[in-house]
């Protein structure tokens, strides 16, 4: 199931740096569709690792967050199913 995060976009030089506040998690990428596809890619990644150590995903604010001067509102949709099958994860169990 796809779900929409809302991102924040800082320009950084010719870059943009990218926060995910559901996930307080950090990337950047060279343009804006660029720094899209990274934070699609880093919310999927640790989507799935809180998976695989049983634990919840938040979900998606509903609210969108308020944006600094400069700072860019977008969202990236994920699906984590999807990306755990495109990318050839599986869920392994220790015992």
């Amino acid at each position: 199931m796809k779900v929409q995060y809302p991102i924040l976009l800082t320009p950084a030089g010719a870059d943009y740096i990218v926060y995910v506040p559901d996930l307080d998690i950090h990337t950047e990428g060279y343009s804006i569709p660029d720094a899209i596809f990274m934070a699609e890619d880093a919310i999927s990644l640790v989507g799935i690792t809180m998976q695989d150590e049983g634990m919840s995903v938040p979900v998606p604010s509903t609210v969108a967050p308020s944006c600094a001067p400069g700072e860019i509102l977008a969202y990236a949709e994920v699906d984590f199913d999807a990306y755990r099958r495109d990318h050839g994860w599986s869920v392994v169990r220790e015992e």
